[in-house]
């Protein structure tokens, strides 16, 4: 009897010495299991403890991101995504490596919770260690991105192939997106005033070459160019083409003659007379001549421009040419040219067609 009696006590002391564990089903009963298992621990582990729930309930918590909508000046807008990435740099040194959760410590004791813990701190330091080496090579990858687009995309390509974190990942795909649009941007501001300037001297073949080096230098598939310049590149050159084409086949210059005449004004003027014919199967609604005067040595010094046919409802005696259809000055008419030119040599002139411009197909 007396032997039972002590088992019995025995049972229930060992009862009433077992350690806590964390055990819960609602918020309630988390916190107060969480302070049972607290009192449990000698009072030098007891804030070690709070570190590990406070990190296991918060680990996974989605960081904050910054948000560059309101950037607009691109110097700007560089710094600033390096700030974010220092940002998030710092955030992933507070979170382990791996994913963990308060679940995570379910059914452990306080001793369980603390060894649990000093295994996540050292996961945690050896992620961190990995973090800031990958900083160094990240951030000296982005120093180009001023100045050298094509070495920054380089870089970060290969550095994508070396990292598995995904915060990485998405911060090199971002910086790789910016290496990219950067790059593109400033293709395009140095070709537009190369284009424009091939334009301007309706030299339409060499600003379509430009426009198409452009696109060959562009990086990446999805990029636009936004260039009214490279849009009126790839406009104008098939139409000229098309022109020239027409021009080489179907044009004749029927009539050119320089020479000096006297008028009611003026004596010995120079003077111009030139007549042509559309041959082809087109309507030309613009035909331009432009005619070059050369001294005694052969060189050009003075050029007239002659409009032919032109669509403008406001010029009535040169319509368009249509096919069969010619121009020609009246009968002992004269482009009169103001100047005197002492310096030509009466009848040494040449002509070029600098425009012509067919109706569409009809």
């Amino acid at each position: 009897m007396r032997y039972a009696l002590i088992l019995s006590l025995a049972v229930f002391l060992v009862g009433c010495f077992e350690e806590p564990t964390l055990t819960w089903t609602t918020d309630v009963e988390l916190r107060q299991s969480i302070e049972n298992v607290r009192e449990s621990l000698p009072d030098s582990q007891q804030a070690i403890f709070m570190d590990a729930i406070h990190l296991y309930q918060t680990a996974n918590d989605p960081a904050p991101k910054p948000s560059f909508d309101h950037i607009e000046d691109v110097v700007e807008r560089i710094e600033a995504e390096r700030d974010a990435y220092d940002f998030v740099a710092d955030m992933l040194e507070a979170y382990p490596h791996r994913q963990i959760s308060i679940e995570d410590l379910r059914g452990k004791t306080g001793e369980q919770i603390l060894e649990a813990y000093s295994s996540v701190l050292e996961e945690r330091d050896a992620h961190v260690t990995e973090i800031k080496a990958f900083e160094v090579e990240l951030k000296e990858a982005l120093s180009t991105i001023n100045s050298d687009y094509q070495t920054t995309y380089d870089s970060l390509v290969l550095l994508k192939e070396k990292t598995t974190v995904p915060a990485f990942l998405e911060r090199i795909e971002a910086s790789l997106d910016s290496a990219v649009y950067f790059h593109n941007t400033r293709l395009v501001e140095s070709y537009n005033p190369k284009i424009e300037a091939a334009l301007d001297a309706d030299d339409f073949e060499r600003a379509y070459q430009l426009a198409k080096e452009l696109e060959d230098a562009v990086m990446g598939e999805s990029f636009n160019i936004f260039s009214y310049h490279y849009d009126q590149a790839l406009k104008k050159y098939p139409a000229w083409k098309e022109g020239q084409e027409y021009l080489q086949n179907y044009v004749e210059i029927t009539e050119f003659t320089t020479r000096r005449i006297d008028t009611y004004r003026r004596d010995n003027a120079p003077a111009i007379r030139i007549a042509a014919r559309n041959t082809g199967p087109r309507t030309i609604n613009e035909l331009t001549v432009t005619v070059y005067l050369k001294d005694s040595e052969g060189k050009r010094i003075h050029e007239e421009e002659i409009f032919l046919a032109t669509d403008n409802p406001y010029i009535h005696d040169k319509p368009p040419l249509k096919p069969g259809y010619v121009f020609e000055m009246e009968a002992n008419h004269y482009r009169i040219i103001k100047q005197q030119l002492n310096a030509w040599k009466t009848g040494s002139a040449e002509y070029e067609v600098t425009e012509i411009e067919l109706a569409p197909n009809e």
